[in-house]
């Protein structure tokens, strides 16, 4: 049985991490919010300011199922492909696969932001990226069942 001690300290650097993608998130915000002018044109979008942000809702719609799916795929393959990496280091790679594919909605937001759309496109970037590193965060749950496949293969 693992201890809860052990568990919470393989979680540490992932939980480290995560931190660092929130608040490469809020500088987005504090950027968007305080100095708009350095970053925005609005000759980038030009006529077609509609599709440029359908395309990247059309992105983030498809994002949420497909880093579930990766997870999905990497927890199997945790469970039932041996190699020399530990589980810890596994599990680590898992979570930080989607959470960088969730980091990469609030950079879509900053980026139409940029490209001189509104702020309000750049709070649902940002709270969908927020809601995808709350759903996609290591669980110990998660962890304690692929600690049981994995000690046993």
């Amino acid at each position: 049985m693992i201890e809860k001690k052990n568990v919470d300290s393989n979680f540490s650097f992932a939980w480290c991490l995560i931190g660092f993608l929130c608040c490469v998130q809020i500088t987005y915000l504090v950027i968007a919010l305080f100095m708009p002018e350095m970053i925005q044109t609005n000759a980038v979008l030009g006529n077609q300011p509609e599709s440029t942000r359908t395309l990247f809702y059309v992105i983030a719609i498809i994002t949420f199922p497909l880093a579930n799916m990766i997870r999905h795929i990497q927890r199997r393959l945790i469970q039932t492909v041996s190699t020399p990496k530990s589980l810890n280091q596994r599990y680590f790679f898992l979570t930080m696969t989607a959470q960088t594919l969730m980091a990469s909605l609030g950079f879509y937001g900053f980026l139409l932001f940029s490209m001189g759309d509104t702020l309000n496109n750049l709070y649902i970037f940002s709270g969908l990226a927020f809601l995808g590193f709350f759903l996609h965060r290591p669980q110990e749950s998660e962890y304690h069942a692929l600690k049981v496949h994995y000690n046993d293969g």
